[in-house]
């Protein structure tokens, strides 16, 4: 509902348009400013992750081959000094939660794989050549 305020001070012959307040038990607006800042916090993290990658292949230089060695290197440190879930319910959980992020990239070259690390801190991270890991108590 809109509601016609007093003319516009930099325009006096235009009235002002006031939007109601929506009631308490109504969800905000689809375009709040919270929403639109995480938004364009997440844009902006994406863009430099992507900026950071395509520096770090620039500079390195590393084949898809190269980078799969590393991957598996860097899967068997993890390995080695941690203690992984052999919980196929958890490992299961853990790609079905990752599938639409998986459908929706860009490099599809890239064969991603998961881990999950038994600790009792919380932790993700992600390595050059697919690998991610994630960390949980329950596993």
């Amino acid at each position: 509902m809109e509601q016609t305020a007093p003319a516009n001070s930099a325009h006096p012959d235009l009235p002002v348009a006031q939007k109601a307040k929506p009631a308490a038990s109504q969800p905000p607006p689809a375009g709040n400013p919270s929403g639109d800042l995480l938004d364009m916090t997440f844009d902006l993290a994406h863009g430099l992750s992507q900026a950071g990658n395509e520096i770090f292949d620039e500079v390195a230089g590393l084949t898809p081959r190269e980078k799969q060695q590393v991957d598996k290197a860097v899967h068997t440190m993890i390995r080695n000094k941690q203690r992984l879930s052999d919980s196929p319910e958890t490992l299961t959980r853990i790609q079905r939660l990752a599938q639409p992020f998986l459908e929706a990239r860009k490099r599809k070259e890239i064969d991603y794989h998961f881990s999950v690390i038994q600790d009792d801190n919380i932790n993700a991270f992600a390595h050059l050549g697919g690998g991610m890991s994630t960390s949980t108590p329950d596993s």
